[in-house]
């Protein structure tokens, strides 16, 4: 149990509190007109059920949505979400 709650932190509550940390940041950037980016790197294990991996597969689908979820949101906004 307590390798899965540090998988969950560290690959999915990890990302989510940081662009929260960050985003104030990246608003006024935005707001300036300069250039806003939030570049995510996922992996591709968050694509396909990779066996033996279920949690890792499934804290990297969870990273992956919230980025896809978050460019919907800050689409306008001069932030640029980005997921390599």
């Amino acid at each position: 149990m307590a390798d899965i709650r540090a998988m969950v932190a560290l690959n999915l509550l990890a990302a989510v509190l940081t662009t929260r940390a960050a985003l104030p940041h990246l608003r006024a950037a935005g707001a300036a007109h300069e250039n806003a980016a939030l570049v995510r790197i996922p992996s591709a294990a968050g694509l396909v059920g990779t066996p033996f991996y279920a949690t890792y597969a499934t804290t990297k689908n969870g990273a992956m949505r919230f980025g896809e979820a978050l460019r919907h949101e800050l689409y306008g906004s001069g932030i640029h979400v980005a997921s390599v």
